[in-house]
């Protein structure tokens, strides 16, 4: 049958967006050329679409050698027990490692990787996602993770920074309030120690944020992070 005949099903509903790029390639094997259509088509069609990348690099990660991604795992202390015990974490309730050590994932990924950036570069809005308490994504520090994700595929660190900050805006017509930096709009604002725009892992270099217009410093952000660790 014509793998496209999906899409194009797709394409009829009308969706102004998909939560993830996952959702656009499901399970078929498609080839470039029919990618490269998808991303003329999502383009045409104005579609909004999330990343939600690096957790299909973790669930491949999770399926060749969970226990190795268990130790590797950074920021776990700030992961609620009842997300661990309950949310499919541990090594004997988790289903990923089922997952992603079936044939059929590995493609499955590349077909992902390669479409992100041609969506990117076909003017399809991206929007960074992380998806939600699933095994091995600690909330916050997940995004940065996606972001790297992002770049590592293709994307400049200005398209990279443009999914968290002035592409949801757009989507959720919040423009004329926050997306960009510029007088008037809500002070909602993350200080760096370094230039993302040089290295997108410098989004992790955090100074400062302010919120609402007040600024929490480096100790303010780290009393926040001990008392979380604590009383998980």
């Amino acid at each position: 049958t014509d793998t496209l005949g999906c899409w194009e099903c797709f394409r009829e509903m009308g969706a102004p967006a998909v939560a993830h790029i996952e959702e656009i390639i499901k399970f078929e094997r498609w080839s470039d050329e029919e990618l490269y259509q998808i991303a003329q088509d999502a383009a045409d069609d104005g579609l909004f679409v999330s990343t939600t990348l690096y957790l299909m690099r973790s669930i491949d990660e999770q399926g060749n050698d969970l226990d190795a991604a268990l130790a590797s795992l950074q920021n776990a202390e700030f992961v609620h027990p009842w997300v661990y015990a309950d949310m499919g974490w541990a090594p004997e309730s988790n289903y990923y490692s089922d997952v992603g050590s079936q044939g059929f994932f590995p493609p499955y990924l590349a077909a992902q990787e390669k479409l992100m950036p041609m969506l990117n570069e076909s003017g399809v809005i991206l929007m960074s996602g992380t998806d939600s308490a699933v095994p091995l994504l600690v909330p916050g520090f997940s995004l940065h993770q996606e972001l790297e994700t992002l770049a590592d595929v293709g994307l400049s660190p200005y398209d990279v920074l443009r999914t968290s900050t002035y592409n949801p805006a757009l989507y959720l017509g919040e423009l004329d309030e926050y997306g960009t930096v510029e007088v008037g709009k809500r002070a909602d604002l993350v200080l760096l120690d370094a230039n993302p725009l040089e290295d997108i892992s410098n989004t992790q270099k955090i100074a400062g944020v302010i919120v609402r217009g007040r600024y929490f410093d480096r100790s303010d952000l780290d009393t926040i992070l001990d008392l979380v660790a604590k009383n998980y």
